[in-house]
């Protein structure tokens, strides 16, 4: 299927791989919502009957089948937004790093929910192995990008305002460097008598 084509062998342009990805990873996110939205609407019905009111009804459908809905819904929204990203970015390079990224994203969100995704067999055991050969992959290709990556999306070292968070690295050094330029940190401390009397 188109699903398992794209794995094993992905179009060659970024303009391709880009329209392939996302109709795919729109299809999969899509058919996630309408499993979780199925399954909730049956567990509250069968809890409405159980408890007869709508208070207890919702709060016992909600942690295991209504939070999950919420963020497979989430993870949706999130998946267009990634989209319209990559379809607005001109650099091919870039555009080849984000499609890897929406690639890596959508997998582990598959790879996680195993369960849903192979109801009505959607996906079969083959596509997870596949799949889980992929993620290594793409860890592995996007690892040398990564430093790049966080590096840009980091809040930078003057509104960060922390020591140990700066972008150098230098954890200990930078806490050295705040501790020695504190007002009076080689001054003896107002209550030194106070301990020299307990000796």
């Amino acid at each position: 299927d188109i699903f398992f084509l794209m794995i094993r062998r992905p179009p060659r342009s970024t303009q391709s791989r880009s329209s392939a990805a996302s109709d795919v990873y729109k299809r999969q996110m899509q058919f996630r919502v309408n499993v979780l939205a199925h399954s909730s609407t049956m567990k509250l019905q069968q809890n409405m009957s159980k408890y007869g009111n709508n208070f207890d009804a919702w709060n016992a459908s909600l942690q295991y089948y209504f939070k999950p809905l919420g963020l497979a819904y989430g993870d949706c929204y999130c998946a267009g937004e990634f989209e319209r990203v990559i379809n607005s970015t001109q650099d091919p390079s870039l555009k080849a790093i984000f499609i890897q990224m929406l690639q890596l994203w959508a997998f582990e969100i598959i790879e996680k929910d195993q369960h849903v995704f192979s109801q009505m067999n959607f996906l079969k055991e083959i596509h997870f192995k596949v799949i889980r050969e992929k993620i290594q992959e793409l860890c592995y290709s996007l690892s040398r990008e990564a430093y790049k990556i966080l590096d840009i999306i980091a809040i930078p070292d003057e509104i960060l305002g922390a020591p140990i968070g700066l972008s150098n690295g230098e954890m200990y050094k930078n806490f050295m460097n705040v501790v020695r330029q504190a007002p009076g940190c080689y001054e003896r401390p107002s209550w030194w008598k106070e301990l020299k009397g307990l000796q």
